[in-house]
């Protein structure tokens, strides 16, 4: 079979491997006929490989290196009950193999019908996910939260809802954002209902499952409600001083009065090894006022429109279809 389609479809599959081996195979290449399939409990990632006929499991770490040392673009795989074979050229080489798939894929092998996703439906979610929370201990907010044509996130101090140009064809669900970051780089097309906790989505060439959470998530529209301030606009081409800001810190820090505005990074634990600052024309015209936002977050908004309504606790952007909250972090 062909080398490089076969190693295409294991750096596809890699992100559902465990970081270490809490189950058994956790953190192994399993092979089902033509697919390649990991597996990590939270989700699991799937791919047709043309050429390729083998079942069983092979440590991933190792026939992922192995192969990326081949010089040979093609190459044989044999496998014997406790041992997978490589043969490329003059070289032959063998990696311990369990001619077994134990992982436990049949608890997500129920796949409903497949729909089509709304087009923005990656888009949204990519501003969603820079919304959620770390904290563990609040699990709901940890998760996008996907209802109908609804996309939303928060993480208590910033919130994101997007309304989508067609609803997703699912039951609602909640998503957890690591989850989320992967369907992202896959640039998913398609979804399916599933089994028990899990939902199912489809790329061009691959499948990626994704166990949910089946809570109910708190009202958001509440809190955009009477919301009003100055308008504050955001000067064009701040996105080369924001990826500069990047390299020392996740905060910007803005500093505004009616003629001069400072982007700069901001570190409150003092730790930064360095540090950006630019000015730009301003074009505020009420009170001096200096704050912080996440940097990450406002390159993503800013994208979209330059222009949002500030007052002393509060800074809201709104377009056509999605509306963006964030506590301000006033710096004295």
């Amino acid at each position: 079979m062909n080398k490089q389609l076969l190693l295409k479809a294991l750096e596809t599959v890699k992100p559902a491997l465990a970081n270490r081996e809490n189950f058994e195979q956790a953190t192994s290449f399993a092979f089902i006929g033509n697919k390649v399939i990991t597996y990590n409990d939270e989700i699991s990632i799937s791919q047709e490989v043309e050429g390729l006929d083998l079942t069983g499991a092979v440590s991933a770490k190792e026939l992922y290196q192995l192969l990326g040392k081949l010089k040979q673009e093609e190459i044989d795989l044999i496998a014997t009950e406790n041992e997978l074979l490589i043969k490329g050229g003059k070289v032959k080489a063998g990696i311990s193999f369990n001619s077994k798939v134990k992982l436990p894929i049949e608890s997500i092998d129920k796949i409903g019908k497949w729909k089509l996703l709304p087009e923005d439906f990656t888009e949204a979610l990519e501003i969603a996910v820079n919304c959620c929370s770390n904290d563990l201990s609040r699990l709901i907010l940890t998760c996008v939260h996907v209802n109908g044509n609804i996309i939303e996130a928060s993480d208590s101090v910033k919130l994101y809802k997007h309304t989508l140009k067609k609803e997703v064809q699912t039951n609602k669900f909640l998503l957890p954002a690591n989850s989320a970051k992967e369907l992202i780089k896959m640039r998913v097309t398609h979804i399916a209902e599933g089994k028990g906790a899990w939902i199912h989505f489809k790329s061009e060439n691959a499948m990626i499952s994704c166990r949910i959470l089946e809570e109910n998530y708190p009202d958001s529209e509440k809190y955009f409600k009477k919301i009003d301030g100055a308008q504050f606009t955001f000067p064009k081409g701040l996105n080369n001083t924001l990826d500069k800001i990047t390299i020392f810190s996740d905060l910007v820090k803005i500093d505004c009065d009616n003629k001069i505005m400072t982007i700069s990074s901001f570190n409150d634990g003092g730790n930064s090894i360095g540090w950006v600052k630019e000015r730009f024309k301003s074009l505020h015209k009420g009170e001096p006022i200096t704050f912080g936002i996440n940097v990450n977050l406002l390159k993503l908004i800013l994208n979209k429109n330059q222009t949002c309504l500030i007052n002393k606790d509060f800074l809201l952007f709104t377009g056509d279809n999605w509306k963006y909250l964030a506590c301000l972090y006033l710096i004295s």
